[in-house]
């Protein structure tokens, strides 16, 4: 049974008053944030590296320069500082219930999102930076990342003079890409997410590199057997 927005409104309500499942959950979310790395701040170094190692650069047919990466991040957290999140109430107009979510997940949903306004708030009064206290989860679960984008893209175009448009867009959409679920896709953006967001980029590096060593030897291994099968 879909329980229409109203309903999960009262519900939540109801559960605010009596302190109860919901309020539990909450604070099981705000953990989950406080706690996730790497934050957005940091991913932005990641991405940052991962271009200046040549990867995502090779891509496109425009090469970042570091002083134009900088820019780039510097662009990208001003938006993400100035975005104002949806209420509540909007948030639910905005995105409302699937036809496949059940209303358990609706309301957890609701839940996640209430978590990360509070905590925002939090944020802002104690004067402290988004992306310094977020990370992955402010853009997962608000699904705000289209509007951030669109306005880091328009800000560049109508007010900054040092980037082009062409330039923030590959910078955005290398990042966008890096918060798809997929991994290890050959020859996409997204296949550099284990890198964008690892809590330790040069750990991660090393993996990666170690597994693609594996990968080398194990296919020279094989073209070795297959020459002898032959001979």
């Amino acid at each position: 049974i879909i329980k229409t927005d109203q309903q999960i409104n009262s519900s939540i309500n109801t559960v605010d008053m009596n302190l109860g499942e919901e309020n539990r959950e909450l604070d099981a979310y705000i953990l989950i944030v406080m706690n996730e790395k790497p934050k957005i701040s940091d991913s932005l170094k990641n991405l940052i590296s991962v271009f200046a190692g040549g990867n995502i650069s090779s891509t496109s047919e425009v090469e970042l320069s570091t002083e134009v990466l900088l820019q780039c991040a510097k662009a990208l957290l001003h938006s993400v500082q100035d975005h104002q999140l949806l209420s509540v109430a909007n948030f639910c107009d905005a995105f409302p219930q699937e036809e496949s979510e059940s209303g358990l997940s609706r309301l957890n949903n609701i839940c996640r999102y209430k978590c990360i306004l509070a905590l925002r708030e939090h944020t802002l009064l104690q004067n402290q930076k988004i992306s310094k206290c977020f990370g992955i989860s402010y853009f997962k679960w608000t699904k705000c990342w289209p509007d951030i984008k669109k306005k880091a893209l328009y800000n560049v175009e109508t007010t900054n003079k040092l980037l082009s448009y062409n330039e923030m867009e590959i910078f955005l959409n290398a990042y966008e890409a890096s918060m798809n679920e997929v991994d290890n896709i050959s020859n996409t953006l997204s296949e550099y997410r284990d890198l964008i967001w690892a809590e330790n980029f040069t750990v991660a590096l090393q993996r990666r590199q170690e597994t693609r060593k594996l990968k080398v030897s194990s296919q020279s291994l094989l073209e070795e057997k297959q020459d002898d099968l032959n001979d």
